[in-house]
């Protein structure tokens, strides 16, 4: 990695730290996704839900960030069905609008099927992330 990747690495690592520690509930926009990563904002934007942001490990070289919902697992399950209402059925995950690939999830660790972006110490690269 060259040191211009590994400075913005770094930042983007402490920055996320940080933020991860001090972080408060936040509101965030929903967007409705298909198997072919196309995405729609639900409702203009005009769909949000309070969470907050957190990394879960998928290995020791690898994680990914995904948002914890304030309520039960029930509010993305409705916005699924909202996406579905408004876009077709192809457009079936409900995720959070941000830079990267993140799924829902609630403070029990249940997570919604959806698109992630794994981040690693190199290039981030897209996986998928199904449950259940």
């Amino acid at each position: 990695m060259n040191k211009q990747k590994l400075f913005f690495y770094f930042i983007f690592m402490i920055s996320f730290l940080l933020h991860e520690r001090h972080s408060v509930a936040e509101e965030v926009k929903v967007i409705c996704s298909n198997k072919n990563q196309k995405w729609e904002l639900l409702d203009k934007g005009n769909t949000k839900v309070q969470g907050k942001w957190q990394s879960m490990p998928i290995d020791e070289n690898q994680y990914f960030v995904h948002f914890v919902i304030e309520n039960d697992i029930s509010q993305v399950i409705a916005l699924k069905e909202k996406c579905i209402e408004e876009f077709g059925k192809e457009f079936y995950y409900a995720q959070p609008f941000s830079g990267i690939w993140t799924p829902f999830s609630t403070n029990n660790c249940e997570f919604l099927d959806g698109h992630i972006t794994s981040l690693q110490e190199e290039e981030p690269g897209h996986s998928f992330l199904r449950f259940g």
